[in-house]
């Protein structure tokens, strides 16, 4: 099983909407690489933009303050800081 080519931590969240839960193989993907224990084991699976597409970004939380962890193959986090513009 080939491990995530990204993962961040975040803040807590609770915004989940249009995620779905992931499969079984992306779920033991993620629990392979989650850097602390999960709260309640739930891999739930969203999709960002990232150079003219939708990659897929797997959440996490952490069983300590619910630190979000996200995982994905594709840098969406540095295509968004690098083409978002505030306004």
């Amino acid at each position: 099983m080939r491990p995530f080519r990204y993962v961040w931590k975040i803040n807590p969240i609770d915004l989940w909407e249009h995620a779905i839960v992931a499969s079984m193989e992306e779920y033991e993907r993620v629990m392979a690489q989650m850097p602390e224990e999960a709260r309640s084991e739930v891999v739930l699976k969203t999709y960002m933009p990232a150079d003219g597409e939708l990659a897929p970004v797997y959440m996490c939380k952490a069983d300590n303050n619910g630190t979000t962890y996200l995982f994905s193959d594709t840098d969406v986090i540095g295509f968004l800081s690098r083409y978002a513009e505030a306004v």
